[in-house]
């Protein structure tokens, strides 16, 4: 396979795609995805292009590690998915691409809330504010919308603001239909404070 990946054979891109398959099938993604970007780059006009774009975004995608830690590849698979679907914007897989964008936006999300989380449970209120703007800014369109919304909540009313805290839990419960367990939660607290 060696021997037919790195020459000017007519199954090059072949031999490269499958390479990346089988590492992907290892959970090498880190590897999966440097032979993907070499098929990219050294077959521009390979038929394998289509296909070797979206596995390069699903490798980075899965070689992320959960929310808690660094998320470069969570950032990488967000820019090869796009990529891929301005290149190839009618493809049956565009649509999974668009999916694959949202579960990672909503993973970066969720690093960012558990920031804001911590900062919470340190009793650190304005440092929490600042990453549940975050959210509300950059992330306004995942569900962790609705739990910055209730960890802001929490904040004011641990600052005696029961108004705000109020309106933020009314909010919830009206607009976050997805998420029963976040629903229950602002219910309960919203009884709390009345």
């Amino acid at each position: 396979l060696d021997k037919i990946r790195y020459t000017t054979s007519v199954v090059a891109d072949d031999a490269h795609l499958l390479t990346a398959k089988v590492y992907i099938g290892q959970h090498e993604y880190a590897l999966a995805a440097s032979e993907l970007k070499w098929l990219i780059g050294q077959y521009p006009n390979s038929d394998k292009q289509e296909e070797a774009s979206y596995l390069l975004g699903e490798a980075y995608r899965l070689a992320a590690p959960r929310p808690e830690l660094d998320q470069e590849y969570t950032k990488k698979a967000i820019s090869a998915f796009q990529d891929f679907m301005d290149r190839f914007p009618s493809s049956e897989l565009a649509d999974s691409a668009g999916r694959k964008i949202e579960l990672c936006r909503e993973k970066l999300a969720k690093k960012i809330y558990l920031s804001a989380e911590l900062y919470y449970k340190m009793h650190r209120d304005s440092a929490a504010l600042i990453y549940i703007n975050q959210i509300r800014k950059e992330y306004n369109d995942t569900q962790w919308k609705y739990w910055a919304d209730y960890l802001e909540a929490l904040i004011r009313i641990r600052q005696g603001k029961n108004d705000a805290a109020k309106m933020l839990l009314e909010g919830i419960i009206a607009r976050c239909t997805e998420d029963e367990k976040l629903t229950r939660k602002a219910s309960k607290k919203l009884k709390k404070i009345q």
